[in-house]
């Protein structure tokens, strides 16, 4: 089962926070190259904090 050429497969969500360096230069990248995306700060959205932390051994580690 081939989904390379699937929309969902070009989808991406970042989750980020405002202060964030490496957020701002893949955000930058992304807008570059005409790659769309969604971003998610995790600055007081509980969930989206929670869901980083998940995926990232307990730390709140962005961009994810």
């Amino acid at each position: 089962d081939d989904k390379m050429g699937s929309p969902d497969s070009k989808r991406i969500r970042m989750y980020t926070t405002r202060w964030c360096g490496d957020c701002w230069r893949a955000k930058r990248f992304l807008k570059s190259n005409n790659i769309e995306f969604a971003e998610v700060n995790i600055g007081g959205n509980c969930e989206a904090a929670q869901l980083v932390m998940e995926h990232n051994y307990g730390k709140r580690r962005v961009p994810t």
